[in-house]
């Protein structure tokens, strides 16, 4: 049973994932008989910055135009979009303070994008949040229609054989780069619409996220803010993680100006199970960023095609991820009961190669056949022999009478007469005259010896036989002209299908140039050559009309009174007939007249035009654009070796060689076409996929219906419309339909599986034991290439949480039953497992292919994972210094404090506190007080140790700013680019302030309001500030109570403090953390007044 699937591209990593999943998605469904396109139960939605679609890589179709949403508004710039955000309230104006970017030093130019810059695209998505839930709420409506539940129930039994869906919610997947500007800065919000939207996904909602490395083969002015975006982007990731608390004032302004937020109460925040995915495991090194979102769509689509892989990973990574996110966590920054938050994955599969062999195959046929449809007559290696246009029309001269013939269009000449014989119901001239006589005769002759004169001379005999023929003259001919409309309209009614038909066979031997051209001469020898023939015919007719009297009288000759019985009587009465059937020959030749000109004019035109207008299409997909690459060069060619395309991804493991496609292709396609010859086997395989099994080369769209108003039977006339089959894609879709035609040879190739594939062989002995030993070496490859595309720090693995790398597989079941040789094969790949777990890997649905997933046995901390942490370091180290720091940290926070920092509510809250307390005991210190040229340290027992220099943010402009400074640089610490130790100490003294009671430890200000002591080696605190350990403890307190006031009363200006789209541009970053300061300070002044009622020397 499958799930639904509803899978969100953002930003460009996750828009080209998408794409590369749809392409793969279709094509597994394609493979499985499934023609319906992507069923509504699977929806994809690419979200980004740009107006439209990035096309690269070009050799990915593009999504369509309604599954992509672009932010940006056409002509607008940053400042209007900026203008547009702040319009939407004063909470979102609030929301945006301390990290908006200003728009007089924004450049940006939202229509191509972010620019890189994390704070650029929320903005851009603050202002048009309501696009984008508008197509997300469209897509999870789409997965509860009616119309969807059916259709899925059908995929599910093309894929499965079971057509009952599974009951699970839906599967919700959200794709994205760390490092991007746009994506990474829309990523957390789109989560966020889509637990407001359908809530059941807040459990099972998925990230895939890309790290910094997967980029590393760019170059550095391409890399530029690829590493602090993803150190943004993780301190927002691990904040919403560890955050549930209720959301404050102005979290979710964005949602809500938008409509999005369906719940005032909002608890969680961003995915629930976070997977961070690099560019290698030690195993397999991927080249490039294209090679890894490869093969993440690749596994996607496992995923998604699998019903053991859905329900295990629902068992197994859902259902258990909570009791794996609590073990060992040494950082020091994640308080009590706090998930640790990320982990990864890896897939890899071993498998026959059937589906490579088959996409090989299908574009092999799909090339062959593009080319001769375009250029069948004639190639460039001819030019020497015959020039392209010579070559063209000498195919031209020998097609033309071949199609009349077939489509019943030879008129030319006294013996090619089809129209006008179709039009008499299939009668020659001559029969249809016979047909006549044989009709008219009996009761004509009756009529003329009816009351015969005893004397009838010629004259008398001549005159009563014209007028007996003139009075049945009209009844005659008015059965006669019925029996001819009907036979016409029927001819009529084939004609287009019949013309129809034959235009796609004549494409399918001779290409599209050629059609193109026989059709308009044909259309010439109809309406200028044939068309003469017939109006002199016509005329002819008319005159031996006219002659009755003079050709009866010539009957009669040489006679001069004649009994009724006499033979010449006969003879004149036939005269009379002929001539009666020459009047219907002038009806027959005028339909014909008329006909042919409608035909030429309101069917083979329209043809032809519907023809050339489906190769211009064709030639344009072959020869592509500079922006949408064409795919059919890399297409496999006759005697090439096989493009690189076809070899598998370094995780997907073969059986089959990949080199031998050339060979094996040819030898089924001989048997498929029954042809021993090479070339014959190749025509008629190239035939059947131009015009398809059932003629799809040429469909009717609109049906030729004729201007005679005889003929069309109370219908408008109107001119045939056509559509061609003729693009790329259709083609492909053809050729994939030969190769698997049921119960041919390349079908019956391609329904290999694993247990048909190394089923025991008598007569293939040798064979069959090299296959098996092949198969167990790339399935336990296999397991070692699955591992999760990390690369993880084992000594910080170790030191953090306490153990080392482990894994889990979760696998698509082997496929062997008890005694096949496969399974004894598999078991020694598994050698380690239990029977009864090695049973649980056995399955009994015959597959040609094992998929494997791999996942970290538990999530981990940022700081063990080197792939993300390594790239971050260098450009740190390599900026940190420089002016501005290199920029690296220009417009990459996208959040408030208080949503930023990585850490949970309770524990920023602590270091607020204890860099106040910190500050009153005198241990933070700044040589020289210069904040911009000198570390920040605090004192810890192991002497000072240094705050990240230089902090991160804007320049300190005010001292209340540099406690946000310190705040916002704890991300440094996330990562391992900075010591975690000043922080830790930070928050043990702020975890001091709120245990007031006898029990608990005083902690270092009761100690020192009370004794005047200080901790060993700790600095003495400020007199001017704390007092001295001379004073009395009253005095002391006294002094806590000023500096707690003193503080109260500055950040009080916070309180009232009103902001605008302007003023919050420049706004401290203390008033961010406003409510966290006045927290603190009330703590601390609690601590204080508290501390004076505690009697140390009560012993209980």
């Amino acid at each position: 049973m499958l799930q639904k699937f509803l899978v969100v591209g953002v930003g460009g990593s996750g828009g080209v994932t998408l794409r590369m999943l749809r392409a793969r998605l279709l094509e597994y469904l394609a493979e499985r008989g499934h023609d319906g396109g992507m069923p509504a139960a699977w929806q994809l939605v690419h979200i980004d910055v740009p107006l439209e679609q990035d096309r690269r890589p070009e050799r990915i179709p593009l999504l369509p135009p309604s599954d992509y949403v672009g932010l940006a508004v056409e002509g607008l710039t940053y400042r209007d979009v900026d203008e547009m955000l702040c319009a939407r309230g004063d909470s979102v104006v609030r929301h945006t303070a301390g990290w908006r970017p200003d728009p007089d030093e924004c450049n940006v130019a939202p229509e191509s994008g972010g620019g890189r810059f994390r704070a650029v695209g929320r903005v851009i998505l603050g202002a048009r949040m309501a696009a984008a839930h508008e197509r997300l709420r469209t897509a999870v409506n789409a997965l509860h229609s009616e119309q969807a539940n059916e259709e899925f129930s059908e995929v599910c039994r093309r894929l499965t054989g079971d057509g009952v869906p599974s009951q699970n919610p839906t599967q919700v997947v959200v794709v994205t780069s760390l490092a991007g500007g746009s994506g990474s800065g829309l990523f957390l919000d789109v989560c966020d619409m889509l637990g407001q939207l359908e809530p059941s996904v807040r459990g099972r909602l998925v990230s895939v996220m890309y790290t910094p490395e997967v980029f590393d083969e760019l170059s550095p002015a391409d890399r530029a803010g690829i590493n602090p975006n993803a150190l943004a982007t993780v301190c927002e990731l691990l904040n919403g993680r560890w955050n549930g608390e209720a959301s404050s004032q102005d979290e979710f302004s964005f949602l809500r100006a938008a409509g999005a937020a369906a719940v005032d109460r909002i608890t969680t925040r961003g995915p629930r199970i976070p997977y961070l995915i690099g560019r290698t495991n030690g195993q397999v090194n991927y080249s490039d960023q294209g090679e890894v979102y490869e093969a993440v769509a690749r596994g996607m689509t496992v995923w998604a095609t699998s019903p053991e892989i859905q329900s295990r990973f629902s068992s197994y990574e859902i259902g258990n991820w909570a009791s794996r996110a609590n073990g060992p966590d040494r950082t020091g920054l994640t308080g009590d009961k706090t998930e640790i938050p990320l982990s990864s994955f890896g897939c890899a599969s071993v498998g026959i190669g059937l589906d490579r062999f088959a996409g090989y195959s299908t574009d092999r046929l799909t090339r062959e056949a593009i080319e001769h449809v375009l250029s069948g007559h004639w190639r460039v290696t001819d030019e020497k022999v015959i020039n392209e246009e010579k070559a063209r029309q000498d195919r031209v001269e020998v097609s033309v009478r071949g199609f009349l013939s077939g489509c019943g269009l030879d008129e030319q000449g006294p013996h090619r007469n089809d129209i006008l014989d179709a039009i008499r119901g299939g009668l020659s001239s001559d029969q249809a005259r016979d047909d006549v006589r044989a009709r008219i005769r009996p009761k004509l002759l009756d009529k003329v010896r009816a009351q015969w004169p005893p004397k009838a001379d010629a004259r008398l005999v001549a005159k009563r036989v014209t007028e007996r023929m003139t009075e049945q003259w009209t009844a005659e001919f008015a059965a006669c002209e019925a029996r001819y409309f009907e036979a016409t309209t029927a001819w009529i009614r084939d004609l287009q299908k019949i013309v129809q038909a034959r235009t796609a066979e004549l494409l399918a031997a001779e290409g599209g140039p050629v059609v193109v051209d026989v059709l308009r001469q044909v259309k010439t020898e109809l309406t200028e050559v044939v068309v003469k023939e017939l109006v002199d015919e016509l005329n002819s007719q008319k005159r031996m009309v006219s002659e009755m009297n003079s050709r009866v009288s010539a009957a009669l000759a040489g006679t001069t009174t004649l009994p009724a019985d006499h033979p010449k009587v006969t003879l004149a009465v036939d005269a009379a007939i002929d001539c009666f059937h020459n009047w219907t020959e002038v009806l027959v030749h005028e339909l014909a007249i008329e006909l042919i000109r409608d035909i030429g004019d309101n069917l083979l035109d329209p043809l032809r035009t519907a023809l050339v207008g489906g190769l211009d299409g064709l030639q344009a997909d072959r020869a592509g654009s500079s922006v949408q690459p064409s795919p059919v060069p890399g297409w496999p060619v006759e005697d090439a070796p096989v493009p690189g395309s076809y070899y598998p991804a370094g995780n997907e493991l073969v059986l089959e060689r990949v080199g031998s496609y050339p060979e094996e292709f040819t030898r089924l396609l001989r048997a498929q076409s029954n042809e021993e010859n090479d070339g014959n086997a190749l025509v008629r395989a190239r035939g059947a996929v131009i015009a398809g099994q059932d003629q799809r080369a040429i469909e009717t769209t609109k049906r030729w219906v004729p201007r005679d108003a005889r003929l069309r039977q109370a219908q408008s006339p109107s001119a045939a419309k056509f559509k061609t089959g003729l693009g790329l894609p259709a083609l492909r879709d053809r050729a994939r339909d030969w190769i698997r035609r049921p119960d041919t040879p390349m079908a019956r190739y391609l329904g290999q599986t694993l247990g048909t594939y190394l089923a025991e062989r008598s007569d293939r002995r040798q064979e069959h034991e090299l296959r098996l030993e092949h198969f167990r070496n790339l399935l336990a490859q296999a397991v070692k290439l699955s591992r999760p595309l990390i690369a993880i720090d084992a000594p910080a693995l170790m030191r953090v949480h306490q153990r080392s790398v482990g894994y889990r597989e979760v696998m698509t079941p082997l496929p062997f039953p008890n005694g096949h040789p496969g399974q004894e094969a598999a078991r020694k790949v598994f050698a380690s497992h239990s029977d009864a777990d090695f049973g649980q890997l056995l399955g009994t649905r015959d597959t040609e292919r094992i998929d494997i997933f791999t996942f970290l046995d538990a999530p981990v901390q940022p700081a063990v994972i080197s792939s993300l942490t390594r790239p971050i370091a260098a450009q740190w180290q390599q900026e940190k210094n420089q002016p501005n720091m290199g920029g690296f940290w220009t417009w990459r926070r996208a959040r408030g404090l208080p949503w930023f920092v990585p850490c949970p509510p309770a524990v920023r809250r602590a270091i607020v506190r204890g860099w106040f307390l910190a500050r009153f005991l005198n241990q933070i210190k700044c040589e020289g007080g210069d904040l911009r040229t000198v570390p920040t340290a605090v004192w810890t027992s192991d002497g000072y140790a240094n705050f990240p220099f230089p902090l991160l943010g804007k320049k300190i402009r005010k001292l209340n700013e540099w406690l946000p400074a310190v705040l916002e640089s704890v991300a440094l610490t996330v990562v391992g680019v900075a010591d975690s130790a000043p922080y830790e100490r930070l928050i043990q003294l702020g975890e001091s302030l709120e245990r007031q009671d006898e029990l608990s430890d005083r902690g270092e200000l009761a100690r020192w309001l009370a004794d005047g002591l200080t901790g060993a080696g700790a600095p003495t605190p400020e007199p001017e500030v704390a007092g001295t350990r001379h004073d009395s403890p009253e005095d002391r307190v006294k002094f806590a109570l000023q500096y707690v006031q003193k503080y109260q009363d500055h950040y009080d200006e916070f309180r009232e403090l009103p902001l605008n789209a302007a003023s919050a541009l420049g706004v401290s970053r203390a008033w961010e953390i406003r409510e966290d300061i006045w927290s603190a300070l009330t703590t601390f002044h609690d601590a204080v007044v508290n501390g004076e009622t505690i009697d140390p020397s009560d012993v209980g």
